[in-house]
């Protein structure tokens, strides 16, 4: 599940704060930075794996955890950091 239901709450976020006139643009960017995000992400875990780990041993594959599962763990709290610092909205009428 994760982030496949994430994504429908933040279309709406990046979607429901613009002109209609500027729908178009915000989804083709908000799209276009989600998967240049996915792609980075991917390839910065991965670099951290490389550097302390190996697909010869299955030890040496254990050991590339410990610094790919930080460097996870420290883009997720860079996400929510960012999340937390987005401007609030008030709906009226509810």
């Amino acid at each position: 599940m994760g982030l496949a239901t994430a994504i429908p709450a933040a279309t709406r976020a990046v979607t429901s704060t613009v002109a209609r006139a500027d729908l178009g643009r915000a989804s083709g960017t908000f799209t276009t930075m989600r998967q240049l995000g996915g792609a980075f992400g991917v390839a910065v875990v991965a670099a951290a794996f490389a550097t302390t780990g190996a697909t010869t041993s299955a030890r040496a594959f254990a050991d590339g955890y410990p610094a790919a599962m930080a460097v996870a763990a420290a883009l997720a709290l860079a996400g929510l950091a960012a999340a937390l610092l987005l401007p609030g909205r008030r709906v009226d009428g509810t």
